[in-house]
């Protein structure tokens, strides 16, 4: 990052070092207020284009209708063959779309966002808006969604995931496996939120224990919330606070990181657990306790743990209030999408339409 150090009691004196201080610093403010991943994937997206053009002979800044056009046709019909790593499949080869329609949208916003910050007037034009929505029609895919992991499915993995600690094979990893794989369920969390989670996020209780969750993806200011877990007492092994003792009684109590990076079956000490760590947990534990999704054509993922516990929460009967509290949404309609799923079959206006009533 340059230096944003104010210049010298002198220097503030001349206007236009001074001005030139006020927009570096209000720059490096705004930078600091996008997302570091959202920011990471601009970037790349505006790589690829800027990369492209210059293939072609387009101009990428200002970009035209035409090689903002002829760059999302492109991105629509090209086509990769790649190889299946899960099960049942897994070793077969098929060939798909390399881009579905949602990554085409999120390169045309990196593009226009570019233009943007260069002040240029944005270069999707009824046009290119025209061509994307025509591409939605045509693929006419349903959206990609996580299978949800429910309770059931939890119960079974912990299970196995005690076998496992019993017979001492890789026990560090896998209690630590068991203490994420539960805070992500029990709390409802995004991967990256259980990944940012600090040692100071967790305070236990004669009750239970409490988990400050700070800045995430409906919350970039950082504002927090806390949630109160209280312990699984029928069924020690799918208990949070249990798998969480166990955890911190390996780990030690030294300030930092709550999760640490684990590779080749050992952890590194004080190495936070990157966020993509997640999704090799859920993957090892559902094919280890063979657990499979409830509806075909879906796979389980680290939203999983997000969605199986909301739609487990909703099948209880608990108020979809307190379950959107507990998740963080903060979006209504997002949540009712995870509601049409748990409540599907009890909640359809089909139900008995035409049984006979006495």
């Amino acid at each position: 990052m340059k230096d944003i150090s104010p210049p010298s009691s002198t220097g503030l004196e001349r206007a236009a070092e001074r001005r030139e201080y006020l927009a570096t610093l209000a720059k490096d403010k705004r930078d600091r207020g996008v997302p570091h991943n959202t920011r990471r994937a601009y970037d790349s997206d505006w790589r690829q284009f800027e990369g492209w053009c210059k293939k072609l002979g387009y101009r990428a800044l200002p970009a035209t209708e035409e090689a903002l056009c002829s760059f999302i046709a492109h991105l629509s019909e090209d086509k990769r063959v790649r190889r299946l790593k899960k099960p049942p499949r897994r070793g077969e080869t098929v060939e798909g779309y390399s881009y579905q329609p949602t990554s085409i949208e999120r390169k045309l916003t990196a593009i226009v966002k570019k233009h943007q910050q260069e002040r240029l007037e944005s270069p999707r034009t009824e046009q290119v808006t025209a061509q994307m929505h025509a591409i939605w029609l045509e693929r006419d895919a349903q959206p990609r969604t996580a299978a949800p992991l429910l309770g059931s499915h939890l119960k079974l993995i912990t299970a196995a995931m005690a076998e496992r600690i019993i017979t001492d094979e890789d026990r560090e990893v896998t209690v630590r496996d068991q203490a994420a794989l539960l805070m992500g369920w029990h709390c409802a969390l995004r991967r990256s939120e259980v990944a940012a989670l600090k040692l100071s996020s967790v305070e236990f209780f004669e009750q239970g224990l409490t988990v400050h969750i700070g800045r995430s993806k409906t919350d970039q200011e950082g504002k927090g919330r806390k949630l109160w877990i209280r312990p699984v007492r029928s069924d020690p092994t799918a208990c949070p606070v249990l798998a969480m003792r166990a955890w911190l009684e390996l780990r030690g109590e030294g300030a930092g990181p709550l999760f640490w990076h684990s590779k080749r079956g050992e952890l590194s000490r004080n190495v936070p657990m990157p966020a993509w760590q997640m999704a090799s947990i859920v993957e090892r534990w559902t094919r280890a306790a063979g657990v499979t999704p409830e509806s075909k054509g879906t796979t389980f993922s680290p939203h999983s743990l997000r969605a199986g516990f909301i739609t487990h929460a909703i099948r209880k009967g608990l108020r979809s209030e307190d379950v959107m509290r507990h998740s963080g949404h903060a979006s209504y309609k997002v949540f009712m999408g995870y509601v049409r799923v748990a409540t599907g079959f009890e909640a359809t206006a089909q139900a008995n339409i035409l049984e006979e009533t006495t």
